[in-house]
């Protein structure tokens, strides 16, 4: 912990809270919460905070419960009951803010049970008070039936209003509604302004949004240059959609001076923070563009670490790598793991295995109902391979064929 020197206005500060000055206690906390004057330090904000809330300031309530879910780490769980009753507290005191936070807390099970009625009661009692929280959380209720029956232009002018009062995540979900015409009649004029607003209060997402309906050419202004510099903000502030995106940008050089080394800058971080379609990318892209062994093995990587997150796309690549190999039974695995995420070719792929008897005994039925699911999904090759099986199976097998496919339908 930094500690405060000689009688900085930090010192004074800390002398009265240490004399139990209650409004210190909290100026404190907020001091250490944001690094106002001092190093940032979690835990001693939690301590004053909880000092403050202790002694009847609702407003160190609300800011404490708010410190704790986004830093479980700093009170071990079986000592949160008093960090929930004094959020209460604060709460049944009219304290708009913290009964928004408390709805919050029974709409997602924060110390509580899920009660989505309760948490509806909650943020009324918030929005009534003039909380933009409140209000932003009640308009989601009510345009999605959430505890209470919806109710769009209710939920709406909610949102109109708390988006008024510079509440970001409103002024990103209006802006959406606007953009898509969903709920109110679509206006990209509006939609863009609403952006803007949040995205020049620094919402990341809102800065991505915006960067996106700058660069999209079908709203009322199409400026590439803006549009890349909105989505490089998100992408500073860690979106990792953002980051994507702007490895893209200087790949095509739209908007920005094409630099692939920065666009292979922009996919690691995107990928070191866990995004399967930047990690996926990355792969093509260092397999494409890489130089010698040490490239080949990260593209690899890359592939597997998209793979087991998940990416239908490189888990069927990876499929083909491994058969590739004559690795039969690990290509089968990677295929049936695109074919569960619905992928056309690893649908198709499985079915080639189990006619070829590749990484499992042969079973031509299976093909059969294989190639069938991967012609649902789109696959050509999957409709040929049907075709080709009807007319070499005996009559008898492609009616067990063909009362599997029955089966499934039903």
């Amino acid at each position: 912990m930094a500690r405060a020197q000689g009688s900085s206005p930090l010192a004074r500060l800390l002398a009265a809270a240490r004399c139990s000055d209650v409004e210190a206690c909290f100026q404190l906390a907020r001091c250490y919460a944001h690094g106002w004057q001092v190093e940032r330090d979690a835990a001693q904000a939690h301590h004053w905070y909880l000092e403050a809330a202790r002694h009847g300031h609702f407003e160190a309530a609300y800011r404490l419960a708010q410190l704790v879910i986004a830093e479980p780490q700093l009170v071990p769980a079986d000592v949160l009951r008093e960090h929930r009753t004094l959020l209460a507290n604060a709460a049944v005191h009219g304290h708009a803010d913290a009964a928004a936070l408390y709805g919050w807390c029974h709409q997602a099970g924060q110390w509580v049970a899920i009660d989505l009625a309760a948490a509806v009661a909650w943020y009324r009692r918030a929005a009534e008070g003039g909380s933009a929280a409140g209000r932003y959380n009640l308009a989601l209720c009510l345009l999605h039936g959430r505890g209470i029956e919806a109710d769009v232009n209710a939920g709406v002018a909610l949102l109109e209003l708390a988006a008024e009062q510079g509440y970001v995540r409103a002024q990103l979900n209006l802006g959406r509604l606007l953009s898509e015409g969903r709920h109110v009649p679509r206006d990209a004029a509006a939609a863009l302004a609403w952006y803007r607003r949040a995205a020049d209060a620094g919402y990341a997402k809102a800065q991505y949004n915006l960067g996106l309906l700058l660069a999209g050419g079908d709203g009322p202004e199409q400026d590439d240059g803006e549009a890349a510099r909105y989505i490089a903000l998100a992408a500073g502030q860690g979106l990792v959609k953002a980051q994507f995106t702007l490895a893209t940008l200087y790949e095509r050089g739209l908007g920005v001076q094409k630099d692939l080394g920065l666009t292979r800058s922009w996919l690691e971080r995107a990928a070191d923070a866990g995004y399967a379609k930047a990690q996926y990318r990355l792969s093509r892209w260092l397999r494409k563009r890489g130089a010698g062994a040490a490239d080949a093995r990260a593209s690899h990587a890359w592939l597997i670490r998209a793979a087991e997150a998940g990416h239908a796309a490189a888990a069927y690549d990876l499929g083909r790598h491994c058969l590739a190999r004559h690795e039969h039974a690990p290509a089968l695995a990677w295929f049936r793991r695109a074919a569960d995420a619905g992928h056309a070719d690893g649908l198709y792929s499985v079915g080639v295995c189990f006619l070829q008897g590749k990484g499992v005994t042969a079973d031509i039925i299976e093909a059969f109902v294989w190639f069938h699911r991967a012609e649902r999904a789109g696959s050509t090759h999957a409709g040929r391979a049907l075709a080709k099986l009807s007319r070499k199976l005996p009559p008898a097998v492609l009616v067990q064929a063909r009362a599997r496919i029955a089966a499934e339908r039903e």
